[in-house]
């Protein structure tokens, strides 16, 4: 009872990122996009060139060199930030199911889920082959 359960998990989680739009392909393009702009956004709000690259290359900007700007242009940084590592994310995500990988991931999650709903439907998964009682 518990295989079948485990198996639908993967199923439900594949349909839920599918639901979502979070597998979905031209990701990839639309996470670059969202980089290019925070990025412009923080060169645009007054933060030093320096930092806008670091922030650019997703790396972390020195507490010096943060300490130096004002709050509004830390605040900036920080939401520059975010929105790397959330294109960053999306865009492996858009390389996969942009891929040939999407076909053989809905493959996995489809078959799991059927097998997994038989194996939670049925109260016995094997049965003796000699007398057809149920072994447990």
């Amino acid at each position: 009872m518990f295989l079948g359960h485990a198996l639908l998990v993967p199923a439900l989680l594949a349909g839920v990122a599918a639901t979502m739009g979070v597998v979905r392909p031209g990701a990839a393009s639309d996470a670059l996009e969202l980089e290019r702009r925070a990025v412009a956004e923080l060169e645009a709000a007054g933060v030093p060139a320096a930092i806008a690259r670091s922030v650019a290359a997703h790396e972390l900007p020195g507490e010096g060199e943060l300490d130096a700007l004002s709050s509004e242009q830390r605040q900036g940084v920080r939401r520059a930030q975010m929105a790397a590592a959330a294109s960053r994310a999306r865009a492996s995500m858009g390389r996969v199911a942009a891929g040939p990988h999407l076909a053989w991931i809905v493959g996995l999650a489809v078959s799991c889920g059927v097998t997994g709903l038989a194996l939670v439907r049925k109260r016995s998964v094997t049965c003796c082959a000699s007398c057809g009682a149920p072994s447990r």
